[in-house]
């Protein structure tokens, strides 16, 4: 028994010496590259602070804008809309956001609508998603505005893919 008490003992002095001997981090310490790969990464689906349509179509552009430049250009002929969004008012507070791009699969997160609805597009066609394939992919957004963030937020999405490279 005695020998069990100076073992719990010696643990809780090793576990409070370790506990107290850590290293503070500042958050200038932090790469700003790492932070932004995070957000990049992420499709955008809430909109905080925004309260114009256009913009809320911008950020969703630049999302693909971004991602579409590991090395796969925008196969498309001249004329269509391949690269061009549009915004569509369908009522009720309601938009319709319309994309045409080329998307990695390794950039379809399975964690939110647009990611899931992309992902279900090439699996209806393909079978799987192939992390390092791109497809080239219609993306709807229903967007609504959202009383919580004053902004807007993307309640469902739909998806179809055309190809894969």
């Amino acid at each position: 028994m005695k020998l069990f008490c100076n073992l719990v003992l010696g643990s809780s002095l090793l576990l409070s010496f370790g506990l107290l001997s850590t290293i503070e981090v500042s958050a200038s310490e932090i790469p700003i590259t790492a932070t932004t790969q995070m957000i990049s990464q992420c499709q955008p689906v809430n909109f905080e602070d925004i309260h114009d349509i256009n913009e809320v179509a911008h950020i969703i552009e630049e999302y693909y804008n971004n991602n579409s430049s590991k090395g796969v250009s925008l196969r498309a002929a001249a004329g269509t809309k391949w690269g061009e969004g549009t915004v569509e008012y369908i009522g009720q507070g309601s938009h319709l956001v319309t994309n045409y791009f080329w998307v990695s699969g390794g950039d379809m997160s399975s964690l939110n609508v647009v990611g899931k609805a992309q992902r279900k597009a090439v699996i209806a066609k393909y079978g799987s998603v192939n992390n390092k394939t791109s497809y080239k992919m219609k993306t709807q957004q229903k967007i609504n505005m959202s009383p919580q963030t004053q902004g807007y937020v993307t309640v469902s999405a739909q998806a179809w893919c055309y190809a894969r490279d």
